[in-house]
């Protein structure tokens, strides 16, 4: 599934909050496991008088999702394992705490072998023959589960004779309860509504909750999920886990009232084939809305399914608010297919899925030359100067540092590596081409990886002065920003937790200027800008103070910024909100403002990143943009008449203000 983060990410100037996560997970291909594809059974939930939610955090929470390791690993000769083995520890993706006895099922061609983890967390799987294994579930009481659809598991390990690789890291996310109240347009319960978590990344419950005599259920989700709620005879309603809700871990639905005879949900149909009109079973098929409004571009319906035998699939519970979806189809090693406009109720949609080419590479440490045994690497197409979109992501763990994508679409990609303890390393415009998937398509990449920067400090209370403990310190990035939005459960990005003492350290910075996102639980959220990372250069000790959310306050994002909302799209970044109050505001940009050039340097020159960062500074200092003229925008005439010269930018100046967006 690609995912153009011209739509999909929104980019607050000074709050680029693209930590993502991305643990964030071929899952870039995939959507929740199992959303929406059928009806699960309904329970009752009964709640207690209190109606207060059973489990509550003191530890970091973050709008974009829960923070989880880097690939981490390393290897070791082994003459006992005959097929070599794999060792790691299964840890919270919130705290880091041991996960004890979890089970973890490993699959290699159909054939699956399981192993549990002790009371510290830690597991040894021993293959019984070398070659490729896949994390097919990592399930554990009181956490949320690791179920990836079948054959579209993200999580890659390659087992070589008599070498064991170790310290590897498999993350699950703690069951987290939230109160869901459901409510009509007069604010009166909506009682029997089924309740839904839908996860971004393909993990989860796939369970249906009914609400009761107050129209409150109890759902587990992780941060950034979408919570659905439906009821005949009302509209669809929808919310996010967004940070208010992370806080208050309540959410509350407004169902508006269908007319009579109209219908709040239908179904698409169809088939996967091959290029030679052969039926692929297996395919994850998943439907979204292509244009999601900006405000809220996650909280729309999605649905996914799975393609039997003779490649037929059903996608059930589509919104008819939507008029039309895209549906797109992924296997394994296979171009994906899109079909778009396809509207609910549609049948025999069929998708053609077709060989591709491959990029494959060797992942080495910086001068000593050593394999890196466990890394992510990800694959962001180009969809203009600026503008990239999700093609692939992948976690390999392999003693020899290798890797190999096929099914690869035919066009120009940025390479992005990361693993743990090392910088995040990129290639840019690398050319795929042809339609065979047994050949590479490009020469081996060799990607040498450097330690980067490191940065330190502290965080406490702003009002108490009190350290806080399990603070959330993550590092924005480039990577975020390519990929924010895919269903990823892969880890693209630079964080870390804060101690008792509340202080941490952050490694792996890439050199460049940098930015920190900073979050805990019942705090507003801080953006640190202007960090000059260089290879080896220790930054810091840095003093960070988050301020109490209040009693009737919303959790924000205190910040320094022009107060704007940007994604990119194609050679501009364009403005999809503007926040009141900021200097933005005050110079009449307005959404869908494109912005063209930065203090007189193009931003199809820059990058997304490098633009990001050169538009944050100091508050109160101010910024040149160009901007492309509205009347070229929309695509009208010019009032110039015949010879005069025709203005391609023009330039505002913007004062950056201190803001809480």
């Amino acid at each position: 599934m690609q995912k153009r983060h011209a739509v999909y990410v929104l980019a607050l100037l000074v709050a680029l909050v693209a930590v993502y996560r991305v643990v964030a997970s071929a899952r870039s291909a995939s959507a929740p496991h199992g959303a929406m594809s059928t009806l699960a059974d309904a329970a009752i939930s009964p709640l207690d008088a209190s109606s207060e939610p059973r489990a509550r955090r003191p530890m970091a929470l973050r709008s974009t999702g829960p923070v989880r390791s880097l690939s981490t690993a390393e290897s070791a000769a082994d003459s006992v394992a005959a097929a070599g083995a794999f060792e790691g520890r299964v840890l919270s993706a919130l705290d880091g705490t041991p996960v004890p006895r979890a089970s973890l099922v490993f699959v290699r061609e159909g054939a699956t072998r399981s192993v549990v983890s002790d009371d510290a967390g830690r597991f040894r799987f021993v293959p019984l023959e070398a070659g490729r294994y896949d994390l097919a579930t990592a399930v554990a009481d009181g956490y949320l589960p690791f179920s990836p659809e079948v054959g579209h598991s993200p999580l890659s390990f390659f087992a070589r004779a008599q070498v064991t690789v170790r310290e590897i890291v498999v993350s699950l996310v703690p069951r987290v309860e939230y109160v869901c109240r459901v409510l009509d347009e007069r604010a009166q319960p909506v009682v029997g509504a089924r309740v839904k978590v839908v996860h971004e990344r393909a993990a989860g419950d796939d369970v249906e909750v009914l609400t009761d005599a107050r129209g409150e259920a109890r759902v587990a989700g992780e941060d950034g999920a979408l919570v659905e709620a439906r009821s005949v005879g009302f509209e669809t309603g929808r919310s996010l886990l967004d940070l208010r809700a992370q806080v208050s871990h309540r959410v509350e639905l407004v169902l508006r009232r269908l007319d009579a005879g109209d219908a709040s949900s239908a179904s698409v149909s169809g088939r996967v084939v091959d290029g030679a009109g052969q039926p692929i079973s297996g395919a994850l098929v998943t439907a979204r809305v292509p244009t999601p409004p900006a405000s809220e571009p996650r909280a729309t319906p999605r649905a996914s399914a799975t393609s039997a035998a003779d490649g037929r699939f059903l996608l059930v519970g589509l919104d008819r608010s939507f008029a039309l979806y895209t549906i797109e189809a992924a296997a394994l090693e296979m171009v994906r297919a899109a079909r778009e406009g396809v509207a609910p109720g549609a049948t025999d949609v069929v998708l053609v899925l077709r060989s591709g080419g491959c990029v494959r590479g060797l992942v080495a440490e910086q001068g000593t030359r050593r394999p890196v045994p466990g890394f992510t690497v990800a694959l962001a197409r180009h969809r203009g100067a600026v503008e990239r979109s999700t093609e692939r992501v992948a976690s390999v763990f392999d003693a020899e540092g290798r890797f190999s994508l096929c099914g690869v679409e035919a066009g120009t990609y940025d390479v992005l590596i990361a693993a743990y303890g090392y910088a995040t390393w990129a290639a840019t415009a690398v050319r795929v081409s042809g339609e065979d998937a047994s050949r590479a398509s490009t020469a081996p990449i060799v990607a040498e990886l450097s330690r980067g920067a490191r940065v330190r400090g502290r965080v406490t209370d702003g009002r108490s002065r009190v350290p806080i403990e399990g603070a959330r310190i993550s590092l924005e990035s480039s990577v975020g920003g390519a990929f924010s939005g895919s269903t990823t459960a892969l880890a693209l990005s630079v964080a870390t937790s804060a101690d008792r003492q509340g202080q941490f350290e952050l490694r792996g910075l890439a050199p460049g200027v940098r930015s920190l996102f900073v979050a805990a639980f019942d705090h507003h959220s801080r953006v640190i800008s202007g960090l000059v990372a260089t290879e080896g250069a220790e930054l810091g000790p840095l003093e960070i103070e988050l301020s109490p959310v209040g009693r009737d306050e919303e959790p924000r994002i205190e910040l320094v910024g022009i107060g704007a909302v940007l994604a990119a799209r194609g050679d501009a970044l364009v403005i999809t909100r503007v926040i009141e109050g900021g200097g933005a505001a005050e110079a009449g940009l307005r959404e869908g403002d494109e912005i063209l050039s930065i203090d007189g340097a193009s931003v199809g020159a820059l990058g997304f990143e490098a633009a990001i960062a050169r538009i944050r500074g100091a508050e109160n200092s101010a910024v040149a943009l160009g901007l492309r003229p509205r009347a070229l925008r929309d695509g009208g005439a010019t009032e110039a008449g015949v010879g005069a010269t025709v203005e391609l930018e023009t330039f505002v100046t913007v004062v950056r203000r201190r803001l809480r967006a």
